[in-house]
């Protein structure tokens, strides 16, 4: 399907409500050429447990053996040479001495790999999906849904929370509130001075490992820790972000730690994300077609986001900026959740690992009833599976009611950035 196969009205109508018109088309053609046909869905083999290996327990004490040549050809590019003469200095941590086997490999333990992954920290960016608006939040159905009782209880507060959230982005919206009743500070005021934080921790864990004189020689020639924060947005969301922004930088929970770390967190780079037409229905089979009859009207598209799964083709150009400027590894998650903070273990763990990307789970509440969750398919490999379309209800609730621990996908990731 081709421009010339859509009347002009169709196309205007399109373009006015910000429809990547040859986004839409190209995926609707690579649709009806067959090129989605490969991806099946997945058939669900088990329910994994923490193994230790592929499946990880951070809330516990971590710790990873690695051969100290190993080491080297890992880290080599990503630390500076000053701190790959030694990796027995590494796997020692604050410890005097490095924990070492009986066939001289190296035993990096929790404190271990926290402090690698700090060093780490000027190789990593930080990115959020902040597309969403906050108007479910405010969505009296919803919260009714989950609790009558409760929302009873809370009805001012809701009111209230309701009035400041609703068509706001999501990610400028309070993180939480206090015990007092008063708002606390947003998502991303969170997440800036977490990042601020991490940086600071960064630029210790060097003076720790190389002396005051030497650590500032080795950071100055190394990326940021940490920046730029970057981001996918969407029409709806990215100039009111860019207006909170600006007003963030004198934040007194921002001021103080940008001017410590000359590191401006409210410079955010990243892209927007474009809306993309409905198509017919599945139905009415194949060749699909731009749906264009909706409300029962002639030429009347439906503009949808394009879904999290699209951000690493409207992010591409952005990993690509990151890559340039010396960044190996990029987390990107939901702006809301409230968890998603890098984790200098998790770098270090992926870093020293060599694998691809590594993703949060966490063990499912009563509450998490919509999203995936971690399965090894009937092929072995582990994947995520939501529960309803891939996984049936019954199925979780049976192994929840044996006593199954149910690990539930926190829709966050960490990424080598080569692999993206």
């Amino acid at each position: 399907m081709t421009r010339d196969d859509l009347s002009p009205n169709l196309i205007r109508t399109m373009e006015s409500k910000q429809i990547d018109v040859d986004l839409s088309l190209s995926i609707l053609s690579a649709y009806n050429r067959g090129e989605y046909d490969r991806f099946k869905p997945v058939k669900v083999g088990e329910l994994p447990d923490v193994d230790g290996s592929t499946v990880v327990d951070f809330t516990g004490e971590p710790s990873l053996t690695v051969d100290a040549q190993t080491v080297r050809d890992r880290l080599s590019g990503l630390l500076p040479d000053e701190l790959l003469v030694d990796p027995a200095a590494l796997a020692a941590g604050d410890s005097a001495d490095a924990t070492a086997t009986t066939d001289g490999t190296l035993v990096f333990d929790a404190a271990a790999l926290e402090r690698v992954g700090l060093l780490l920290m000027p190789r990593v960016a930080y990115g959020v999906l902040n597309g969403g608006s906050a108007t479910s939040y405010a969505d009296r159905t919803k919260n009714s849904g989950f609790s009558s009782e409760l929302l009873e209880l809370l009805e001012p507060e809701f009111d209230r929370l309701s009035e400041l959230s609703e068509g706001a982005p999501k990610g400028v919206t309070p993180g939480f509130v206090n015990p007092d009743g008063s708002l606390g500070p947003s998502f991303l005021q969170l997440k800036m001075r977490h990042l601020l934080i991490t940086a600071l921790r960064s630029r210790s864990a060097y003076r720790r490992a190389l002396g005051d004189s030497k650590a500032a020689a080795v950071t100055d020639r190394l990326p940021a820790p940490l920046a730029p924060l970057f981001q996918m947005t969407s029409h709806q969301t990215h100039d009111e972000l860019a207006k909170q922004y600006d007003r963030y930088r004198d934040d007194p929970l921002l001021a103080d730690l940008i001017a410590a770390t000359g590191i401006d967190a409210t410079k955010v780079i990243g892209a927007v994300q474009p809306l993309v037409s409905a198509y017919t229905h599945s139905d009415e089979g194949r060749p699909k077609r731009v749906f264009a009859s909706a409300h029962g009207r002639e030429d009347e598209p439906i503009a949808l986001p394009g879904g999290h799964g699209q951000s690493f083709a409207v992010l591409k150009e952005t990993y690509q900026r990151l890559f340039d400027s010396g960044k190996r590894f990029v987390y990107l998650g939901n702006v809301d959740n409230i968890g998603f903070l890098p984790s200098p273990i998790g770098v270090a763990y992926l870093a020293l690992t060599g694998k691809q990307a590594g993703f949060d789970f966490a063990y499912k509440t009563p509450v998490d009833v919509k999203g995936g969750i971690l399965v090894r398919d009937t092929d072995g490999r582990l994947s995520c599976a939501d529960i309803g379309p891939a996984v049936s209800k019954e199925d979780v609730r049976s192994a929840e009611q044996s006593g199954k621990p149910i690990l539930f996908n926190a829709a966050t990731g960490l990424f080598d950035l080569s692999f993206l």
